[in-house]
Order: structure tokens, then sequence, then C-alpha cells
């Protein structure tokens, strides 16, 4: 928002100082009110443009260049959206993202059937039974302050895939479990077996957060 006034803001000012200037080659504000309107409706779409991404695209800084993840899906009230969420990804397979709107940290999953994956955190007694930070972090600050987003939808054998491209990506802070895991058997080295382990017990611990 306060990158949306200080765009707004110049914009006044060029208007100002151009109503101020001499007509230039017989032209002026007078005579193009149009031309005036038509800047200043650029400027006003440009900002809000600009807040847009801001509030709901992550713009993430690579080494060398940037990268912008657009979601396929945003709802931006898990609580309001709760059916609309379920209905419409039902069946579907992919990757998706919680994301803590208050401190804007997420957590990144991937599921063979979207709907019945997201379904689960709604389950009470499934946030409370499991220590996982996201389920800790929605029990704290509710459904009403996460916003989810699909970030994209594809077939069940490159959901760990996908995953491990997002976890990359985005950094997902409630994702203590850096390597992607699967229940859809998919078979992992004995190192990567031993990492899973390790890395699931300190994120099933209680006193990790």
């Amino acid at each position: 928002m306060i990158l949306t006034r200080k765009i707004r803001n110049i914009g006044l000012s060029v208007s100002r100082f151009i109503g101020k200037r001499k007509p230039v080659v017989g032209l002026s504000f007078a005579q193009a009110p149009g031309l005036f309107s038509l800047m200043m409706a650029l400027l006003t779409v440009f900002s809000l443009f600009l807040n847009f991404l801001y509030n709901n695209f992550f713009i993430i800084f690579d080494i060398s260049f940037l990268s912008i993840v657009v979601p396929v899906k945003m709802y931006a009230n898990a609580d309001v959206q709760k059916l609309e969420i379920l209905k419409e990804n039902k069946g579907k397979s992919g990757i998706y993202l919680w994301k803590n709107n208050i401190n804007k940290k997420t957590y990144i999953g991937s599921a063979i059937n979207l709907s019945r994956r997201l379904a689960e955190y709604y389950s009470l007694a499934r946030l409370l039974k499991d220590n996982m930070l996201i389920y800790k972090a929605i029990l704290k600050n509710g459904y009403s302050n996460f916003s989810i987003e699909i970030l994209e939808y594809c077939t069940p054998e490159n959901c760990i895939e996908k995953e491990n491209y997002y976890f990359e990506k985005l950094k997902p802070e409630y994702n203590l479990l850096k390597i992607a895991g699967s229940n859809i058997g998919y078979k992992h080295t004995k190192e990567t077996l031993s990492k899973l382990s390790t890395l699931n017990t300190k994120e099933k611990n209680p006193f990790f957060w």
C-alpha cells in the first residue's frame, strides 16, 4: 500500500508540473484533456498491478535472474473458502502451499488427491495429533489468517520432483523436512531414507518450533 501511494503521489506531482509548463508544439492539457486522463489511468493501473504482485505472488531473487512463481489457483481465506478449495481440487494431483498471512511463512506439500489431503488440515483431531509446524501454526493463528495456493497441477508420478523444485525456489519455513517424501510407492535410496528419518524425527519433536 505504501508503494501504491508513492506511485500515485509521483503521478500527481508529474501532472502538476506538466500543467505549469507552457504548451509545446501547440499542445496543452487544456487542448488535450484526454492525454492527462490516460496518463493517470496508466499510473493507477500500474500501481494496482505492483500492489497485486506484492500481496499475491512470490517474487524470488535468484543469483543471476528474477524468477516469479505464479500459482494456478489462489484462495485468500482458507476459512471462508474451505468448500470451494475442496470442491475445485477434487481428484486432482499437484503441489499446494499454505501461507501465513501474518508472518508470511509458508508450507509446501504435494498430493495425488489434493482435495483429500487438504481436507486433513481441517481435521482438529489431525492437527492435535501431529506436531508438524504447519499444524501448530494453524491452531495458533486460525484458518482465516491463512491462504492456500495451488502452485501447479501435475501427474502423480511428477509430484515428488515438482515438490522438490518448489522447495528449492521458495524455501518454505514450515517445512523442516527439506526432501520431499512420498506415499505413492516411490523408493528412496538408503542415504535419502536416513535423512528423511532424521529430519522427520526433528519435525515431530514438540520442542522444535
